[in-house]
């Protein structure tokens, strides 16, 4: 009796038990008009396979693309069997021989130029930026109809963030990491707190901005610069005042604080106790003073003519007259006389 294929259910018989059927059973059962014969089941699994293959061939699954550097991040391919046109949905793996350096252009089997793109952390396209294509590393791109896509990284060292070596990480104002900031921004001018340092009035009990100073932990705003000392425990002008406990020449320049504790010039001003000539060179009463250039009163040895050169109120004397000098350059004289 006939039996029934498992795969295809193509009709055969046994050689034994089989022996009475006929020549034209036989022939209708292989070649007959039925759809039940075997080569009408033939062909028709024959079209189902050619289907899949030709749709398997149309997906190309992903080709491998090597491709190389032309210019400025314009990249070619050529001798790409698989692709002879660029059709939506077709995947690469790409690699290149030179590491790009921003935007980048492929062009495949001189189908046209196409731009790579990738897709930020909001999902929107955007070019290719800075050293994302490393040098015969792999990347996965699939054509979207206008443009390569490339498909998310798959491992860490893929990963690559813009910006320059020895550089500090931050986020952007588009939520990608950038390498922008520098170690010298980060501890000089400006600081880590920015223009007002760690407090904007500070822990100061007197001052304006606190205990470090007027902007910031680092440089000019921070310790660095301004640090601990620039306004103090106490402020902006110290404990006392600019110039210290006497003013200007009293007793320090500038005191214990800022601004000193009696204001700009101290207890009694700028020129010390008494004046520019004080008690030594020239005596409490003038030119002359108490001490004098010599006698006890003012009163020199020697003998004056009427006429002789004199101020008011000089006195001198020889053995015989004491001379007073009345008026510019004119002495009168008295006799000296035992009583």
């Amino acid at each position: 009796m006939t039996s029934l294929s498992s795969n295809l259910s193509l009709t055969y018989w046994d050689n034994t038990t089989d022996q009475t059927i006929t020549f034209e059973a036989w022939r209708l059962a292989l070649s007959g008009p039925a759809s039940s014969s075997n080569m009408y089941l033939i062909d028709a699994w024959a079209g189902t396979v050619n289907t899949n293959i030709v749709a398997l061939l149309a997906s190309k699954g992903i080709v491998p693309l090597p491709a190389l550097f032309i210019s400025s991040n314009y990249y070619e391919a050529t001798g790409i069997t698989l692709i002879t046109a660029y059709d939506t949905g077709t995947r690469i793996a790409l690699t290149l021989d030179t590491t790009s350096n921003g935007a980048v252009s492929l062009n495949i089997n001189s189908l046209g130029t196409k731009d790579l793109k990738k897709r930020n952390s909001a999902g929107a396209l955007v070019d290719i930026t800075g050293a994302d294509l490393r040098i015969n590393k792999i990347y996965a791109f699939q054509y979207d109809g206008t443009r390569w896509i490339w498909e998310s990284a798959t491992s860490a060292d893929q990963i690559n963030i813009e910006g320059t070596a020895g550089n500090i990480v931050r986020v952007h104002t588009d939520n990608t990491l950038i390498a922008d900031l520098t170690q010298s921004e980060l501890t000089g001018d400006t600081g880590v707190q920015g223009d007002t340092g760690v407090g904007g009035t500070g822990i100061g009990t007197q001052g304006d901005t606190g205990i470090t100073g007027a902007t910031g932990i680092t440089g000019d705003t921070g310790i660095g610069d301004t640090g601990v000392g620039s306004t103090g425990l106490q402020g902006a002008t110290g404990i006392t005042g600019a110039t210290g406990i006497t003013g200007d020449t009293g007793i320090g320049d500038t005191g214990v604080g800022s601004t000193g504790l009696q204001g700009a010039t101290g207890i009694t001003g700028a020129t010390g106790i008494t004046g520019d000539t004080g008690i030594g060179d020239t005596g409490i009463t003038g030119s002359t003073g108490f001490d004098g250039d010599t006698g006890v009163l003012g009163i020199t040895s020697g003998t004056r003519t009427a006429g002789d050169t004199g101020v008011v109120g000089a006195v001198e004397y020889d053995a015989t007259y004491v001379y007073y000098c009345v008026g510019t350059n004119t002495w009168i004289r008295t006799a000296v006389a035992a009583w």
